[in-house]
């Protein structure tokens, strides 16, 4: 377990630039200290099942301080994806659940799991569903990946789903590139300015 929080602590200080705010004493422009990562011991994804209290969750992992889950428990808007580059050797991502907070992303929930299974999503959203209950998102945002969007579907049924802006731009530039759509765009011709509009 202090592995795994090491690993992941190791990845976070190598990839996040020190910004103004961790050097004032680790308060963010949220007015939010900490984070929560929900870990097991067992084999299964890295979230508590069954849990239901906040006083559980620290039982079963790295957690850190609540306020975050509080700030979750608030929103009515949230966002989840997925990263595979800081997840160790023993998972297969970090799936992380994010609230907007004076229209900044707050990540509140970090969960690894061991792959990219429906069911994983499903225990890693039901153990949060568990901690902020009663409430419920009324909007969640999250990429296109179809085992998330049923997960999220069938863990927070009332919630409008939308996709990600940025991930729906970042599919259809790769297509664009695909395509050839890239290279005509160097083209000064008609051809080359029929690539450039179709991108803007």
């Amino acid at each position: 377990m202090k592995s795994i929080r090491k690993q992941i602590e190791q990845q976070h200080r190598r990839k996040t630039p020190k910004r103004a705010e961790q050097r004032r004493g680790g308060h963010s422009a949220f007015g939010i200290k900490g984070s929560v990562s929900l870990a097991s011991e067992g084999g299964g994804s890295a979230v508590p099942t069954g849990t239901t209290e906040k006083e559980d969750l620290r039982q079963h992992g790295p957690c850190q301080p609540f306020e975050l889950l509080d700030v979750l428990k608030r929103a009515r808007k949230i966002s989840v994806d997925g990263t595979f580059r800081v997840a160790s050797a023993a998972w297969t991502q970090c799936f992380v659940i994010g609230a907007f907070v004076n229209r900044r992303l707050a990540l509140c929930v970090h969960a690894l799991l061991p792959g990219k299974q429906r069911k994983y999503y499903e225990e890693a959203l039901n153990a949060v569903k568990a901690v902020i209950a009663p409430s419920t998102p009324a909007r969640v945002i999250s990429d296109f990946e179809i085992a998330t969007i049923r997960a999220m579907r069938e863990t927070f049924p009332a919630a409008q789903l939308t996709g990600c802006l940025f991930h729906m731009s970042q599919a259809v530039f790769r297509k664009w590139r695909e395509t050839g759509l890239a290279e005509l765009c160097a083209n000064d011709e008609e051809q080359g300015e029929g690539a450039r509009n179709s991108f803007r």
